[in-house]
Protein backbone atom coordinates (compact mmCIF):
# COMPACT_ATOMS: atom_id res chain seq x y z
CA UNK A 1 0.00 0.00 0.00
CA UNK A 2 3.08 2.34 0.85
CA UNK A 3 4.40 2.25 -2.65
CA UNK A 4 0.92 3.06 -3.99
CA UNK A 5 0.45 6.12 -2.25
CA UNK A 6 3.68 7.81 -3.49
CA UNK A 7 2.33 7.86 -6.65
CA UNK A 8 -1.32 9.02 -5.98
CA UNK A 9 -2.66 12.57 -4.87
CA UNK A 10 -5.93 13.03 -2.66
CA UNK A 11 -8.67 15.45 -3.43
CA UNK A 12 -10.34 14.73 -0.75
CA UNK A 13 -9.68 15.13 2.88
CA UNK A 14 -11.65 12.03 3.77
CA UNK A 15 -9.16 10.05 2.00
CA UNK A 16 -6.69 10.90 5.48
CA UNK A 17 -9.26 9.67 7.76
CA UNK A 18 -11.00 7.08 5.88
CA UNK A 19 -6.99 5.03 5.28
CA UNK A 20 -6.23 5.89 8.75
CA UNK A 21 -3.82 8.84 7.62
CA UNK A 22 -0.16 7.70 5.90
CA UNK A 23 3.17 9.27 6.09
CA UNK A 24 3.06 9.11 2.35
CA UNK A 25 -0.78 10.10 1.98
CA UNK A 26 -0.37 13.38 -0.13
CA UNK A 27 -3.34 15.65 -0.26
CA UNK A 28 -4.01 18.25 -2.58
CA UNK A 29 -4.02 21.92 -0.82
CA UNK A 30 -7.55 22.63 -0.25
CA UNK A 31 -8.01 18.52 1.15
CA UNK A 32 -4.70 19.54 2.90
CA UNK A 33 -6.46 22.69 4.74
CA UNK A 34 -9.97 20.66 4.93
CA UNK A 35 -8.01 17.54 6.72
CA UNK A 36 -6.62 19.84 9.16
CA UNK A 37 -10.61 21.72 9.95
CA UNK A 38 -11.53 17.79 10.12
CA UNK A 39 -8.51 17.14 12.36
CA UNK A 40 -9.93 20.34 14.57
CA UNK A 41 -13.78 18.87 14.62
CA UNK A 42 -12.21 15.45 15.99
CA UNK A 43 -10.20 16.45 18.56
CA UNK A 44 -6.71 15.76 16.51
CA UNK A 45 -3.56 17.68 16.90
CA UNK A 46 -1.25 17.97 13.17
CA UNK A 47 1.80 17.93 14.39
CA UNK A 48 3.39 17.98 10.91
CA UNK A 49 3.03 20.15 7.44
CA UNK A 50 5.15 18.92 4.79
CA UNK A 51 3.88 21.07 1.55
CA UNK A 52 5.56 21.23 -1.72
CA UNK A 53 4.94 20.33 -5.34
CA UNK A 54 2.91 17.53 -6.91
CA UNK A 55 4.79 16.46 -10.30
CA UNK A 56 2.69 13.44 -11.83
CA UNK A 57 3.52 11.44 -10.35
CA UNK A 58 5.35 12.38 -7.94
CA UNK A 59 5.92 15.04 -4.74
CA UNK A 60 8.63 17.83 -4.29
CA UNK A 61 8.84 18.27 -0.85
CA UNK A 62 10.03 21.78 -0.15
CA UNK A 63 11.86 23.02 2.97
CA UNK A 64 10.11 26.26 3.47
CA UNK A 65 6.91 24.23 3.45
CA UNK A 66 7.70 22.43 6.23
CA UNK A 67 5.46 23.33 9.64
CA UNK A 68 5.94 21.51 13.12
CA UNK A 69 4.00 21.98 16.12
CA UNK A 70 5.47 23.85 18.97
CA UNK A 71 3.79 21.87 21.24
CA UNK A 72 2.50 18.60 22.56
CA UNK A 73 -1.68 18.96 22.13
CA UNK A 74 -2.68 16.10 22.88
CA UNK A 75 -4.34 16.51 26.30
CA UNK A 76 -6.18 19.87 26.19
CA UNK A 77 -9.04 20.46 23.21
CA UNK A 78 -8.48 24.03 23.44
CA UNK A 79 -4.50 23.70 22.34
CA UNK A 80 -5.75 21.47 19.95
CA UNK A 81 -7.33 24.00 18.08
CA UNK A 82 -4.59 26.74 18.37
CA UNK A 83 -2.35 24.45 17.32
CA UNK A 84 -4.61 23.42 13.87
CA UNK A 85 -5.17 26.74 13.59
CA UNK A 86 -1.32 27.78 13.26
CA UNK A 87 -1.50 24.38 11.16
CA UNK A 88 -4.21 26.19 8.77
CA UNK A 89 -2.72 29.52 8.87
CA UNK A 90 0.90 27.98 7.34
CA UNK A 91 -1.12 25.73 4.21
CA UNK A 92 -3.06 28.84 3.81
CA UNK A 93 0.12 31.49 3.67
CA UNK A 94 2.24 28.99 1.15
CA UNK A 95 3.24 30.05 -2.60
CA UNK A 96 0.87 29.39 -4.47
CA UNK A 97 2.98 27.04 -6.38
CA UNK A 98 3.05 24.72 -3.05
CA UNK A 99 0.04 22.68 -4.34
CA UNK A 100 -0.18 19.05 -2.78
CA UNK A 101 0.63 18.62 1.36
CA UNK A 102 1.36 15.80 3.86
CA UNK A 103 -0.65 16.08 7.40
CA UNK A 104 1.01 14.15 10.02
CA UNK A 105 -0.73 13.81 13.41
CA UNK A 106 0.23 13.09 17.25
CA UNK A 107 -0.29 10.05 17.41
CA UNK A 108 -1.64 8.46 14.26
CA UNK A 109 -5.08 9.28 15.59
CA UNK A 110 -6.72 9.48 12.49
Amino acid sequence: MTEALRTVRFDKADALFADAGSAWMMLTRPAAAEAISCCSAKGIAVSIVEAGIWHEPGFEARLDGIWHSEFDAKSDVDCIDENNSRALQFIVGLPQAYDTAIISTFGNEV
